[in-house]
């Protein structure tokens, strides 16, 4: 998934959302205006979670720094509005 297909698929502020809660997490550099985050979609579609359907979402995040890149892989699923998101997985991935 492209971040032209992110766009294209979740409104903004849900991208805004997902993205501070990696920040908060210390898994992606705080987001800066001119600066395209260091990320990569991977869109499972809809799937039953807890006996209800939501969108499952993993997020490749880096943060790149002085001597070596963290990369890590966190698995989102969150309703149709985007009001309850969860976080469900959170692991370091071998990538970086």
């Amino acid at each position: 998934m492209t971040p032209d297909d992110a766009d294209r698929l979740f409104p903004a502020e849900l991208q805004t959302k997902l993205l501070g809660l990696l920040v908060d997490r210390r898994r992606l550099a705080p987001l800066q205006v001119n600066i395209t985050p260091l990320v990569q979609y991977f869109y499972s579609g809809v799937v039953r979670y807890n006996n209800t359907l939501v969108h499952e979402l993993t997020i490749q995040s880096r943060i790149v720094g002085p001597e070596d890149v963290e990369t890590y892989e966190t698995l989102f699923v969150f309703d149709e509005q985007g009001a309850k998101i969860q976080v469900l997985d959170e692991t370091p991935s071998d990538a970086g």
